[in-house]
């Protein structure tokens, strides 16, 4: 049986058949990710209780349990902002979308650190990452020295996590007219 079906069928049990969404409120963006709905047919047969993807044909009293989840661009344990982020658009153009998570920066004197969202429109290749279209990363913002470093990185193709790095705790110097210096102003508030 497939692990999604028999995970939406216990979690379906135990909701009372339905699956609650968690509501949004004003001015917070959606999760991101493919909304997947369908159903998962209950029936019993010689004496045992049987789930099934399809509904059962020639069977009586089957039981449809509706199901709701959110299937996001990987189910891999990253090491990701908590899901309480609350990403905020910095920089848009054609190439690429960047947001960063205002709910877990930390502020510390001109230095501000912050997990930065990276969507690309192309694929491209980062060391040994290939097909990389998406890159969360954890980023320290020098706002009085105008340098940036990378505390680690996440690396995504479109389905799934390509791998991780941390940072070599290097400062680059935030170079004029580029996404870098786009995303370190809004950050510092310049």
């Amino acid at each position: 049986m497939d692990k999604r079906i028999l995970l939406v069928c216990l979690l379906a049990a135990f909701s009372g058949g339905g699956l609650a969404s968690e509501p949004q409120t004003a001015g917070t963006t959606p999760p991101e990710g493919r909304v997947v709905q369908g159903a998962v047919y209950s029936y019993i047969k010689d004496g045992k209780r049987h789930y099934s993807a399809k509904k059962p044909v020639g069977v009586e009293d089957v039981r449809t349990i509706p199901y709701q989840f959110l299937e996001s661009e990987s189910q891999s344990q990253a090491p990701l902002p908590p899901t309480t982020s609350k990403w905020k658009s910095v920089y848009l153009d054609g190439n690429v979308a960047v947001y960063q998570d205002s709910s877990t920066g930390t502020h510390v004197g001109d230095v501000r650190k912050r997990w930065t969202r990276f969507h690309y429109t192309e694929p491209f290749t980062q060391g040994r990452f290939t097909g990389v279209r998406k890159v969360v990363s954890l980023d320290s913002y020098n706002c009085k020295q105008r340098t940036t470093t990378n505390r680690e990185a996440v690396y995504y193709s479109i389905e799934k996590v390509l791998g991780s790095t941390r940072g070599d705790g290097f400062a680059g110097a935030v170079v004029p007219d580029t996404v870098g210096e786009a995303v370190w102003s809004k950050i510092c508030g310049r």
